[in-house]
């Protein structure tokens, strides 16, 4: 997936590209090496989209064909919206895309419009050093989308600037982050996720980052891996592709090389004042965002200024006040790491009671039977009075659980039932304190409407 990109920058040199010149029908053609149909006038495009339903006039409709939806089905509404051409995979007798009518539009034919979509977003990283935009990548095992937010809430106190949309952080979602940056801008927070081997390294390649931060090292995605050193290896290959003169962001006690004229800091969870996000490992993340602020040229006081308006993201160590029973919801996602911290949290709040509702840990591999029921041995430890266990890997957990503290107050589920909700909405009291933590896939945010209807709806996001 990392050639198309490289192979771009074969075909263009760097001052072939330029911000006048870069959206024109003939740049994108030379970019993609694509053959237009129905050449379009050498005009100025508005950018570039690749979902119908909300792409501006003027616009580049591409392509691309997913594992649900091929989006070559929705060139009609496309151009029925203003899209000014598309570019599409190469046509055959037996895939003809949209009307007869859609057919006379300008439509640029390319290979693949995956490898299309990065070569194109390669081509723009140049223009964007040109007029010395910022470009700050943030991987990590967890922690990616929280230190990217706390990034872009710093920096815009005084700079100008975006972030990646929600989590897109793979082979998609990063090359339109880049191409979601205006050269006006002074900077643009990338996020580069991974599940397989090599996956960190060609996105490197095609966002080369004037800084990069490393917010951790875990066991997220280990069964596609080969050892957690091995994790290390993958996530520390971003730092081989920043620019010389930048800037390197990673946990205290890392080891990595890195390219020649790149300085290199590190972080520890360190008080940081005003910060109202919940977590030890936020001040971590906040650290992070401080170093990559300073690097930018924000003056502390301005850093301490912003740091009390931020604000969690959805899902993500997200405090509720639903009446007196105080709520985190930290559903988002899971790992064994993130699950060990959100537990860690919990024992911080007061309460009458806390309570873990927890579900299964996805993607860990050979590694999933024993990571679960290590989860279930420190919760046994934990001053937590109650836990429901939901997920048959959650089943280590629980047998754990009753070996080592056989008074625990426990209700183990194998899977989601359409009863659930409103069975864990009677469990709990008023003064409970409850943590909701599963992989992505569980969906336990599913449970909060039913808690919201027997408590209330939030009424403070702060559980201080």
């Amino acid at each position: 997936m990392g050639a198309p990109a490289d192979q771009a920058m074969l075909t263009l040199k760097a001052a072939d590209l330029n911000v006048t010149t870069f959206w024109t029908p003939r740049n994108l053609a030379a970019v993609t090496r694509g053959n237009w149909v129905n050449p379009p006038e050498d005009t100025l495009l508005l950018g570039l989209s690749i979902d119908s339903r909300t792409l501006n006039a003027g616009q580049v409709y591409l392509a691309i064909k997913g594992e649900r939806l091929d989006g070559h089905g929705f060139l009609d509404q496309a151009f029925e919206r203003g899209a000014s051409c598309a570019i599409t995979q190469q046509l055959t007798k037996t895939q003809i895309y949209g009307t007869s009518k859609t057919r006379e539009r300008p439509i640029l034919i390319v290979d693949n419009t995956v490898h299309a979509l990065q070569s194109i977003a390669a081509a723009y990283r140049i223009v964007l050093r040109q007029q010395n935009v910022k470009v700050i990548a943030v991987t990590g095992s967890n922690g990616k989308s929280t230190t990217r937010h706390l990034i872009h809430t710093i920096l815009s106190a005084r700079l100008n600037g975006t972030q990646a949309p929600k989590s897109f952080n793979n082979h998609i979602g990063v090359p339109l982050t880049l191409l979601g940056a205006s050269v006006d801008h002074n900077f643009v927070v990338v996020e580069i996720g991974m599940n397989r081997p090599g996956e960190i390294d060609t996105l490197a390649r095609l966002v080369r980052p004037d800084a990069a931060v490393i917010t951790n090292f875990g066991t997220a995605h280990l069964g596609n891996f080969e050892s957690p050193g091995a994790i290390v290896r993958e996530k520390c290959a971003l730092l081989q592709h920043i620019a010389p003169g930048g800037l390197a962001v990673v946990p205290d006690g890392t080891k990595a090389r890195l390219p020649p004229d790149v300085r290199c800091t590190t972080v520890r969870a360190w008080p940081v004042k005003g910060l109202p996000l919940l977590g030890e490992h936020n001040r971590c993340n906040a650290r992070t965002a401080i170093e990559i602020a300073r690097w930018m040229g924000i003056e502390p006081e301005l850093i301490n200024r912003t740091l009390p308006q931020i604000r969690p993201l959805p899902g993500r160590l997200e405090p509720r006040l639903l009446g007196e029973l105080q709520l985190i919801d930290d559903s988002y996602n899971a790992n064994p790491q993130s699950v060990i911290a959100a537990m860690r949290t919990l024992v911080t709040i007061q309460a009458q009671r806390r309570v873990a509702i927890l579900g299964d840990m996805l993607e860990l591999g050979e590694q999933e039977v024993e990571e679960h029921y290590r989860i279930g041995q420190l919760l046994a430890k934990l001053p937590i009075q109650a836990a429901i266990l939901i997920g048959p890997r959650s089943a280590r957990t629980a047998e754990a659980l009753r070996k080592f503290n056989p008074r625990f107050l426990l209700h183990h589920y194998a899977g989601w039932t359409d009863e659930l909700p409103d069975w864990v909405s009677a469990f709990l009291k008023p003064r409970d304190a409850v943590l909701i933590k599963a992989s992505r896939n569980l969906g336990l945010e599913r449970l909060i409407p039913a808690i919201e209807k027997c408590f209330g709806r939030d009424h403070d996001s702060s559980l201080d």
